[in-house]
């Protein structure tokens, strides 16, 4: 066995050493591994020792050339180890042979340290020790304190089988896996499962959707992360070719199986202990997702709609026109939205880049009439290019030789919604340019984002392309076998490029159906054909999560379901709006034979949930902005595991119903049919309910209860954590509807200290920004609070308004900037048990609040009421609230005129039932066609009802 040892200009704990005057490395008498680019032995430089072995050279050149790999040459086959920057290391298996397809980053760091321990080779890192068995070539990973974190199978991790490579490793005792993009695993552990990456057209008839234990999806992220003991580790695989992972499977419940149907098992350590490390590490070599434009995280309505000829009703998006009412109707309806996508229906007979010459016979117009309304408007772009020789972009295609190719030499054909259809080879340079020019033509036409659908590539005849047709790979000719599940990757990088250029001081927003590592540099995703079913919906959040955990934070679902109406009820839209509202990306779609999704769809009581839903992730648009900027910078989930957040919980280390958006906010949407209660984990540490206040002790199980009553439609559970900041605005239409809007900040105190950096930019590629970091630091007497800002951006809020949750027995001093505020220069909110204090517009401020800190029972609060009651009321008629906060009874407002004012005493942090009355149930409001009123519902809070009556039950026939 021969090493190399090249310098490494650090001391590292788990390798501890001192330099030795000892031989050069060649002269080491050791058998059974073999140097790879060993580096020249001279010049000056450092070397610790690695290993027990201090034989090492004192001093040695680094060069251009320098060498970071060590190889073992074991029975089996060759295990090449390269340690790049940042503690990642790459286990290479096998011959050296040609890179994968789809690019990733290998930072180089200082070049390998090696060593050995006993006949062990010993290779380190600032994070890891791997010791390598000479001959098997098993390795085992140890973090630095010596604990195992990654260990192979007894003989070595590699072995072949039937046309397959693969690694097996053990699996600790209560070891967890998370990640591998997007499968229909059940949970968040994916201990006992397989997962198969082969990107899929998943639709089946029979499901109305993708099947709910579907074997293959539509996104291929051959990434997972371990944890062990509570310790972290990352491992990504990177091949394109077909995969699966058996993870505890029934025929090895101790082993984690990666398999490989090509290529080379060519792996990624990505150490942490920390899970954010772990992503953190995995964005560093398969990218990050870039900052979206601010009007892209907003709400979004789509459909499929074809074919429209002689369209019915609920086929709303068959023409400009209707598109057009739609959008207004949103503004009409105060409901916010940003987004509004054309589906296939637009085009001219399904060729892409076209529009129907009828229907959308000014497309510009079209854009421009939604601009005007706040909207951005997006256009499906299918790969399927129709074989149509009269038609220039596949006449071009042809010319240009962009289609994949059949053994014959010959464009493949396809069959997909134009018909026969021929595939843009993405994998040729030359064709991406090519796409890249006619997804620029769409921008230039007032589009500004596109939906790149079909691209597993999805093949009505057969599923998808065959293996053997073969494709450029970038200059080193392969077929679809290697190609397959990389192919959205290229199309979604030349749709970014094509964008990019034909508006270089916009962001482009790329929605892709499939995907593989490194697609977060361009695309977000969704979950695809999910059905209209309560288990799919059931399924979401699980899902959501693990594309979190695998890297690609940028993801959402069809809210309401994609297709089938058996299940499409207004309770199953209403809970899976409440799920989308929190979702990175939030849509509503459906296919043509589906109920119409939009909020207004499923009658007053779903719309009037949307729009709460919809308007109370408006108000967070300023904290939600902020973490997907950290998600551009770190690469951590935007909607996280309650793991990521609370890795020392082992409770936690399994919940998949629950999850927290960015670092601050616990979210439990309410996922089963017909649900009259929820329960929840709150990790350790006092929990403030969002809207109400209420306070909750931590490290146990709350539930939430309005037994016999369902929980209300627009009820949506959420906790921010002691310490947090919170920044918020006021509900607006669309995101750039009121740039001057106030910056409410919210702090919730406790003993837990906090900070957040509120992310601010102009929304354009390469603009100004600016970053302020918000903290709360409590003290003896009370809490500071400060705001400190750096960047190029000046934020335009006409105020900056702070509030400190809670303080229950008032405030005994406030100073700002240390200047002590009058007593009228702040208020305490005794309903709300709230410090407010109007900062003007100040971008930077130290707070110093004295207070008492006891936290009294959250007892009752008073909820302001204002009621607007029918025309032509009785003035001589008391108006009351009847409620289940008092048992049904009816309590009576004070009127003026049309309009009754009031208070209702109520439960803080409790959801209430009530209906306005004229003192007696046979005066109970009703609907405007006289039909019965669904209860109102609330939580109890400080934020004050306003109801219109349309009619009484007295009035009606």
């Amino acid at each position: 066995m021969r090493y190399a040892w090249i310098g490494l200009a650090i001391v590292l704990p788990a390798c501890d050493g001192t330099p030795d005057d000892a031989p050069a490395p060649d002269a080491l008498p050791l058998d059974g591994a073999a140097v790879v680019d060993a580096a020249d032995v001279g010049g000056d430089a450092i070397v610790p020792t690695c290993g027990d072995d201090a034989a090492l050279p004192p001093e040695v050149t680094r060069t251009d050339e320098r060498t970071h790999t060590v190889s073992c040459d074991g029975a089996a086959t060759a295990l090449a180890i390269t340690t790049l920057d940042d503690g990642i290391v790459r286990l290479r298996y096998g011959a050296p042979g040609p890179e994968p397809l789809v690019p990733v980053e290998r930072p180089l760091g200082p070049p390998t340290l090696a060593g050995r321990r006993g006949e062990a080779l010993v290779v380190c890192t600032p994070s890891l020790e791997i010791s390598v068995v000479p001959g098997s070539c098993a390795l085992v990973a140890k973090d630095r304190e010596g604990r195992v974190v990654l260990e192979d199978r007894d003989g070595g991790a590699f072995f072949t089988a039937e046309g397959e490579i693969g690694v097996a490793r053990r699996l600790a005792e209560g070891e967890r896996v998370y990640g591998l993009g997007l499968h229909t695993a059940k949970g968040l552990d994916l201990r006992g499962a397989r997962v198969d990456l082969w990107n899929t057209d998943a639709y089946v008839d029979a499901h109305k959707g993708f099947p709910p234990d579907a074997p293959n999806l539509y996104e291929s992220l051959p990434f997972y992360v371990s944890l062990r003991e509570r310790r972290a580790l990352g491992v990504f695989t990177h091949d394109t070719h077909r995969m699966r992972f058996e993870i505890g499977a029934a025929a090895a419940p101790n082993e984690l199986r990666a398999v490989a149907k090509g290529g080379a098992i060519d792996q990624y350590l990505l150490p942490g202990p920390e899970l954010r490390e772990v992503l953190r590490r995995h964005s560093r070599v398969t990218g990050r997702m870039p900052m979206p434009a601010p009007w892209a995280i907003g709400f979004h309505q789509s459909r499929l709609d074809e074919p429209c000829d002689g369209a019915p009703s609920e086929r709303p998006f068959c023409s400009a026109a209707q598109v057009l009412e739609v959008a207004k109707r949103f503004r009409d309806a105060k409901i916010p939205a940003d987004g509004i996508f054309l589906d296939i229906q637009h085009m001219r007979g399904f060729r892409t880049f076209t529009f129907d010459p009828i229907r959308f016979a000014a497309p510009d117009d079209l854009f421009a009439k939604l601009g005007a309304l706040g909207f951005h408007a997006h256009a499906i772009v299918d790969p399927g290019i129709k074989i149509d020789p009269g038609w220039d972009v596949y006449a071009a295609g042809l010319e240009g030789g962009h289609y994949l190719k059949s053994a014959s030499g010959a464009p493949y054909e396809g069959v997909v919604w134009p018909g026969p259809s021929v595939y843009p080879d993405f994998s040729a340079a030359k064709t991406r340019a090519w796409w890249s020019k006619l997804a620029g033509g769409m921008v230039g036409r007032g589009v500004s984002g596109l939906w790149i659908d079909m691209n597993e590539p999805a093949n009505f005849a057969g599923g998808t392309v065959p293996d053997e047709v073969t494709c450029d790979g970038d200059g080193r000719a392969t077929t679809m076998a290697e190609l397959h599940n990389a192919y959205a990757f290229f199309e979604a990088k030349a749709t970014f490029e094509g964008m990019k250029e034909a508006a270089p001081t916009e962001r482009p927003f790329i929605l892709s159906r499939a995907a593989f590592a490194g697609s977060q540099r361009y695309a977000a995703v969704w979950t695809g054909d999910a059905p209209s079913t309560w288990t799919s919906l059931s399924m979401t959040l699980p899902m959501l999560l693990q594309l979190g955990m695998s890297g690609m934070p940028f993801a959402g679902s069809d809210v309401g379901g994609y297709s089938g109406r058996e299940e499409s009820t207004p309770e199953l839209f209403a809970r899976w709006m409440a799920l989308g509202s929190i979702s990175p990306f939030f849509r509503a779609h459906a296919e043509k034979d589906a109920k119409r999704q939009e909020p207004w769809s499923f009658g007053r009581e779903v719309e009037d949930a949307s729009r709460a839903l919809i308007g109370w992730r408006y108000e967070l648009s300023p904290y939600l902005y902020s973490v997907f900027h950290e998600a551009s910078e770190t690469g951590a989930p935007i909607l996280r595991p309650l793991v990521f957040e609370f890795q020392d919980d082992p409770r936690t280390h399994a919940i998949a119903d629950q999850a927290m958006l960015g670092p601050s906010l616990l979210v439990a949407p309410i996922l089963a049919k017909g649900a009259r209660e929820r329960s929840l984990y709150l990790p350790s540490g006092r929990w403030f309910e969002l809207h109400s206040g209420a306070s909750h002790d931590g490290g146990k199980t709350l539930t939430l209860t309005t037994d016999p009553e369902p929980l209300p439609l627009d009820a949506l559970p959420m906790f921010a954590r002691e310490g947090a900041i919170v920044p918020r605005t006021v509900r607006m239409a669309h995101a750039g509807e009121k740039p001057d809007a106030p910056l409410l900040l919210d702090v919730f105190s406790g003993a837990r200290a906090g900070s957040f950096v509120l992310y601010e930019d102009d929304g354009k590629a390469g603009g100004a920004s600016s970053r302020t970091l918000l903290s709360f630091e409590p003290t003896g007497d009370g809490a500071r609070l400060r705001a400190t800002r750096e960047g190029t951006y000046t934020p335009k809020h006409e105020r900056t308004v702070l509030r400190l949750r809670r303080v229950d027995r008032g405030v005994g001093s406030v100073k700002l900037d240390g200047v002590t505020l009058a007593k009228d220069a702040y208020s305490w909110d005794a309903n709300a048990r709230s410090l407010v204090v109007d900062l003007g517009a100040r971008a930077t401020f130290t707070l110093e609040v004295v207070y008492d800190k006891t936290l009294d029972e959250d007892g009752t609060v008073k909820v302001p009421i204002t009621v607007q009651v029918p025309a032509g009321t009785s003035t001589s008629t008391a108006i009351h609230v009847a409620s289940s906060a008092w048992g049904w009874t009816h309590r009576p407002l004070d009127r003026t005129g049309d309009v009754a004012t009031g208070t209702l005493e109520v439960p803080r942090g409790k959801w209430f039932f009530y209906k306005v009355t004229r003192g007696a149930w046979s005066t109970v409001e009703k609907d405007a066609t006289c039909a019965e009123r669904s209860n109102r519902s609330a939580l109890g809070g400080a934020a004050a009802l306003a109801v219109t009556v349309e009619r009484w039950a007295d009035g009606c026939p």
